[in-house]
């Protein structure tokens, strides 16, 4: 399973967290609860949940699912598009089992992209499409750019997260977060907690790639001492 490969590089690659956009702890409950009152969830923006079977791809379907919640949120549910991790871990992983730098993946989908799995009836016709599933293959046919250009991310689109109170902030204004874990690499998706208002206990809510079975649909919990211990970063901007 996983297959995030830490290195030195991790250590810089990406924005540094804005300042600006910092919120005081205190005010994370009320944030919470708003946000449940509304029903709302990062989750509900992207449904679809990865499963990466027995490929090292961990950190191109969290990056994956990072760009796609985001896109989401801020082009609007028209440009709902599931793409396929494996059209990118493909093409920067030595082989199926290898893994890939968390760096990597999120520069490769800055520059390049992803292809999308379907066009899932959109008014939108694409050449190619890739699926999930496809296996591990670094032959792409001619065109394949111009398709994958159309799902990256924006130039400067990653922040680069360096504490736990960033890392809160970030999924309270709807910035998912794609971060390593014991080797393994998901994407956080919403804040919670546990207790009363006056002493709360915050957890992420993130999603795994290995289908719906483990969790919630899919979802598990991490506690606070997990946040941001490995390499961490936002998603704030996407292209067209």
């Amino acid at each position: 399973g996983g297959g995030w490969i830490e290195t030195e590089e991790d250590l810089t690659f990406g924005a540094s967290f804005p300042s600006g956009l910092l919120i005081p702890r205190s005010e994370w409950v009320d944030r919470i609860e708003e946000r449940k009152k509304h029903g709302y969830s990062l989750s509900n923006f992207y449904k679809h949940v990865y499963y990466q079977h027995r490929e090292s791809s961990c950190v191109h379907n969290a990056a994956a699912r990072c760009m796609g919640v985001r896109r989401c949120v801020f082009l609007g549910e028209k440009y709902r598009f599931v793409t396929s991790p494996m059209s990118s871990y493909s093409q920067v992983a030595r082989s199926r089992h290898s893994g890939s730098y968390m760096w990597g993946a999120m520069e490769y989908l800055t520059e390049h992209g992803q292809w999308p799995v379907s066009d899932f009836g959109q008014d939108r016709v694409f050449t190619h499409t890739f699926h999930e599933n496809t296996p591990f293959t670094r032959r792409l046919p001619d065109g394949w750019e111009q398709t994958a250009r159309h799902f990256r991310v924006a130039e400067d689109g990653w922040f680069r997260i360096d504490s736990r109170e960033q890392f809160a902030i970030a999924l309270l204004q709807d910035m998912p977060i794609c971060y390593g874990r014991r080797g393994h690499s998901i994407c956080a998706e919403d804040l919670t907690y546990t207790g009363s208002s006056r002493r709360p206990t915050f957890y992420v809510r993130y999603c795994d790639s290995y289908g719906t079975r483990k969790g919630e649909n899919g979802r598990l919990y991490d506690s606070e001492n997990m946040w941001a211990t490995g390499g961490a970063w936002c998603c704030h901007s996407v292209r067209l």
